[in-house]
């Protein structure tokens, strides 16, 4: 079922000259020449010129009623009969263009929503917001969402306007916020959100599920909070951009969010953080970070146990990527800086990064240059290779001696050269002929100081008791300078005994 949203419908006027006072949510006719008792208590109410609607508290008398939130503007008495009415009981309220709503809240909150319930915002309109959150309170299915769409020109043009301008809903630096909270599957389309001073974000979704964001807008903010903030929600968000959010674009504390051609801007206000996730799991595919604008912190930031995805994400040159705390899974980036094949991983321990210039003779196209940072030593070393299936796997069969090598070298002298624990391989192998038990292996040779001399690092004679894969991982144990670095063929070589 469609319904509207149009600031400037109204049902009719109230009687008399009313005052507004700002901070009271007591609007009063000084005149005796009122009409309010035609209103009832949830009806919506507003300054002819104002540019917020209020929802109606109370009915005192004729000449008295109360709203909510409290009146957010400068106090002002409006002129004669014109002070506006949106009476929720009139027949068909809010379902045709005609009969359009006057508030947001009244499709979220007011009033029971179903699966297949599609809000359309007139284009073009500013919607102050101020005083008051915006929660939702029902959830769609898993075969059909709630929606709220914005107008534009092309898809959505019930009024006619041919405005491709998002609607605003704008909160005016007050301490208040959109909330989706445990509801599930509401779609959000082509909605400019601005300006809340609520810490935990301009648009709150926590612990929601299925929720999609369409070309929407988020920020413009003057208090420094975030422009999103998730906290253990599945979204996605597909076209969406941030700009001056003064705080971090997206801030992201467990849950699951996946950003398909996202723009992520500090804007020319600033802002302090692009992507911040803790704990969570983000994917960024497509799209921008700080292309334009720098953040001040962090272009991302990961820490707890989180993880970031980026596939084919412009970045700014020398961009701020860091991962924070030593159990965070780190940052992995394919088609690094939008470039096909340029691969680029961050860790707490320092970065991975693919390259080709000077591969090894007999080896692989490309190579890892492993590069530690002063998190790394002996404790804490760089890892080359998924936690669970290494860089590279090798299909054995059981019963037959193998000996497995990969070849690593410096690209320049350290200063100190690295020992058998400072670079090493292991490999992991299947070591029992009735179970998945696996042993692992660790190199023992040390590679050589002379730059670009390739030492192989073995595994040494294993025999797999099963037929199944043998798993590598590199290993750089030490920090010396930032320019030190251990490169790694990928291409692992094995020897049958």
């Amino acid at each position: 079922m469609a319904y509207y949203l149009d600031f400037n419908r109204h049902t009719g006027h109230l009687a008399g000259t009313w005052t507004w006072t700002n901070g009271s949510a007591s609007v009063t006719e000084a005149a005796s020449d009122g009409d309010a008792t035609k209103m009832a208590v949830g009806d919506y109410v507003r300054m002819s010129d104002g540019t917020q609607w209020y929802k109606v508290a109370s009915v005192v008398n004729d000449d008295s009623f109360t709203i909510t939130p409290v009146f957010q503007q400068a106090t002002h008495t409006d002129d004669a009969n014109v002070s506006m009415w949106s009476d929720i009981s009139e027949a068909n309220y809010g379902t045709t263009t005609l009969l359009a709503a006057a508030h947001i809240n009244w499709y979220t909150t007011d009033t029971a929503r179903s699966a297949g319930h599609i809000l359309y915002v007139r284009a073009n309109q500013t919607h102050v917001v101020a005083g008051i959150d915006i929660p939702f309170d029902e959830s769609g299915s898993i075969d059909s969402y709630i929606s709220i769409i914005g107008c534009d020109s092309v898809t959505n043009d019930p009024w006619g306007d041919a405005s491709d301008v998002k609607p605003i809903f704008n909160f005016s630096n007050t301490l208040f916020e959109f909330i989706l909270n445990g509801d599930k599957f509401w779609w959000i389309e082509k909605l400019d959100f601005r300006n809340s001073a609520d810490t935990a974000g301009l648009f709150y979704v926590q612990t929601s599920a299925g929720i999609q964001f369409v070309d929407c807008n988020f920020g413009e903010n003057t208090t420094a909070v975030p422009a999103l903030g998730i906290s253990g929600a599945i979204i996605t968000l597909d076209g969406c951009a941030f700009s001056n959010s003064i705080a971090h674009s997206v801030y992201q504390v467990g849950g699951n969010i996946t950003l398909i051609d996202c723009t992520l801007d500090a804007g020319a206000s600033g802002s302090t953080y692009g992507l911040y996730n803790n704990n969570g799991v983000t994917r960024m595919i497509g799209g921008s970070i700080a292309v334009t604008n720098s953040f001040s912190t962090d272009d991302i930031q990961v820490l707890g146990s989180g993880i970031c995805y980026l596939r084919n994400v412009d970045l700014r040159a020398s961009p701020d990527i860091t991962v924070a705390v030593a159990y965070a899974d780190g940052i992995f980036c394919e088609d690094y800086d939008a470039t096909f094949e340029s691969q680029m991983t961050y860790f707490y321990e320092g970065t991975i990064t693919r390259a080709t210039a000077s591969p090894r003779a007999g080896g692989a196209d490309s190579y890892a240059v492993m590069l530690s940072n002063a998190n790394c030593g002996l404790l804490s070393p760089l890892i080359l290779g998924n936690k669970m299936r290494g860089f590279a796997a090798i299909w054995a069969t059981k019963d037959v001696e193998i000996n497995v090598a990969i070849y690593a070298c410096v690209k320049t002298a350290w200063d100190s050269a690295l020992g058998a624990t400072e670079t090493y391989a292991r490999f992991s192998y299947l070591s029992n002929a009735a179970t998945a038990a696996r042993t692992e292996v660790q190199s023992t040779e040390t590679i050589s100081n002379v730059a670009e001399t390739w030492t192989a690092l073995t595994s040494g004679n294993i025999t797999p008791l099963q037929t199944g894969w043998v798993y590598v991982w590199a290993y750089l144990a030490e920090f010396e300078d930032a320019t030190e670095e251990v490169w790694v063929d990928i291409k692992p070589v094995v020897t049958t005994v």
